[in-house]
């Protein structure tokens, strides 16, 4: 299955790429590169599936506390949130409190990393976004 998944990437992203070279010179740079990471990622997600695979643990033998099993629908709620508070709020306080909401749900043990990830993930997106493609990011109800 994760073969066909990976040559169905493969494929729909030489397709797109040949769309994404009829756009207009300045703006088929973000798309291509995008592309090009798909592309590559799914030929090494071909090259994998040729490897040998680890026993199967039975099925039984595998036991989940309620709390990570939670884990996936509090995120997704964490992530409703976030895009909700982002009308209201804004992008950045709204990421920052969203970065927080993950470290607490994750339960992070090496706060500094995260920490700096956060705010370099913030830095990145407002130098890209802001910056370099002069689009503005949502600044909140709160905030105009």
């Amino acid at each position: 299955m994760d073969r066909f998944i990976a040559v169905l990437l493969l494929s729909t992203g030489y397709y797109l790429y040949g769309i994404a070279g009829e756009f207009p010179p300045d703006a088929d740079l973000f798309p291509k590169v995008i592309i090009v990471a798909v592309i590559v990622l799914s030929v090494l997600m071909i090259a994998f599936t040729f490897r040998s695979k680890p026993p199967q643990i039975a099925n039984h033998a595998l036991r989940f506390p309620l709390k990570d099993t939670l884990r996936p629908y509090v995120i997704f709620c964490c992530s409703v949130i976030y895009v909700l508070l982002m009308g209201v709020a804004g992008f950045f306080p709204s990421s920052i409190g969203m970065g927080i909401l993950i470290l607490l749900v994750l339960e992070a043990k090496k706060l500094k990393i995260y920490v700096l990830t956060i705010g370099g993930t913030l830095l990145f997106v407002y130098i890209l976004f802001s910056q370099l493609l002069k689009v503005p990011l949502p600044t909140g109800m709160l905030f105009q």
